[in-house]
């Protein structure tokens, strides 16, 4: 029978250094789930804590295993084939943000406007700096906006989580954001006016009859969203 004690400074098996990097990887997702766990308890002050476990364990099972694209094509499925009501659509896009969005059809006066306006009453206020168009978050300093980062003093507030609706005449100024035109000919001042992606900043931004929209405002809107 041939000896199989390994030779003094042979290299090691290509199959060890693969379970150990999968055991590696193992480790830091746990890691990464218990932070988050913990830290979405706390943003939610405990509320709905078990709805909460259950969005973010589905999300970050789906996310780790087919990435955020697939995440939304399966999500989408599941909710136009019935799998998923409104109300769960809306609680696991809000738990995930990685979702991107969620579709909504149905006739006119199934309540569609009202589900949407509910849910962002039932979320727990949101920390923001005092007077940031963008409602920035005053625990993340690394993404603030300028006039956040050259503020030699900034408070924070709750305010509400923010529910902008999108008007179907809206032009690419009034979604983006453009030059501040009264600002410019009274002051003479070179400043920009947020537009409702500002506004909708950390929140929701709602767009009644998307199939309505001009194609460029669509393209933008998932521009915005692809890239968070």
């Amino acid at each position: 029978m041939p000896d199989q004690t390994p030779t003094p400074g042979a290299p090691h098996h290509p199959h060890d250094l693969s379970d150990r990097t999968s055991i590696f990887f193992g480790l830091l997702f746990l890691c990464t789930t218990a932070w988050f766990m913990y830290w979405g308890l706390d943003y939610t002050n405990h509320n709905h804590g078990l709805i909460f476990v259950l969005a973010s364990m589905f999300g970050l099972f789906m996310d780790f295993n087919i990435g955020g694209n697939d995440v939304a094509n399966s999500f989408g499925t599941s909710v136009g084939s019935g799998t998923l009501s409104i109300k769960q659509a809306l609680l696991i896009a809000a738990v995930d943000p990685a979702i991107g969005g969620v579709l909504v059809f149905g006739d006119r006066g199934t309540g569609k406007s009202t589900t949407v306006r509910a849910l962002a009453a039932l979320l727990p206020p949101m920390r923001a700096v005092a007077g940031c168009p963008f409602s920035c978050d005053p625990a993340k300093p690394s993404g603030h906006c300028e006039a956040c980062r050259a503020a030699v003093r900034r408070v924070a507030l709750s305010v509400p989580v923010p529910v902008v609706d999108l008007p179907l005449g809206a032009t690419e100024d009034r979604v983006t954001g453009a030059l501040d035109i009264e600002r410019a000919l009274a002051d003479g001042v070179k400043a920009f006016e947020p537009g409702l992606l500002a506004r909708a900043h950390r929140g929701f931004l709602y767009i009644d009859e998307v199939n309505l929209l001009e194609d460029h405002l669509v393209d933008l809107l998932l521009d915005v969203a692809a890239s968070g």
